[in-house]
C-alpha cells in the first residue's frame, strides 16, 4: 500500500522510528512557542543581566536557522521560522541554557509567567 494523505504518510513514518512534522505551507511558528520563547529570553537574560531583547538578539546570532538569498545567507527572524524550525532552535537554546549556566527554562506546561 502507498499512503498518499499527509496523515498516512505521517502515521507510517512514525511506526518507522522517525518522528515527523506536517506544517501547512507558509506556516510560521506558533503563538505558543513566540510565548515560550520571550519567557525563556526572560529567564536566561535576568540570570546573566541582560534584557529579553539583548538574548534575543544574541541567541538570534547563535542559533537561528539561514536561507540563502542570492547566494547570501541570511538569519532568519523568529516570526519567519516554521514551527519545525522554531522548535530546533529553542532545543539548541535550551541545550546551550543548561550546559553553559546549568539553568533549567520554563517547560510549555508550566504556565508561570515569567516577570
Amino acid at each position: 500500500m502507498i499512503a498518499t494523505r499527509p496523515q498516512d504518510i505521517r502515521l507510517f513514518i512514525e511506526e518507522h522510528g522517525y518522528p515527523v512534522e506536517i506544517n501547512k505551507p507558509g506556516a510560521r511558528r506558533s503563538e505558543r512557542q513566540n510565548r515560550l520563547y520571550w519567557q525563556w529570553m526572560t529567564v536566561i537574560g535576568n540570570h546573566l543581566g541582560y534584557s529579553k531583547d539583548d538574548m534575543h538578539d544574541l541567541m538570534l546570532a547563535k542559533f537561528a536557522p539561514s536561507k540563502e538569498v542570492m547566494d547570501e545567507y541570511v538569519l532568519l527572524t523568529t516570526s519567519n521560522m516554521t514551527p519545525t524550525q522554531m522548535s530546533y532552535y529553542m532545543t539548541n537554546i535550551g541545550r546551550w541554557a543548561f550546559d553553559e549556566f546549568e539553568l533549567i527554562l520554563p517547560e510549555p506546561d508550566d504556565n508561570k509567567e515569567i516577570k
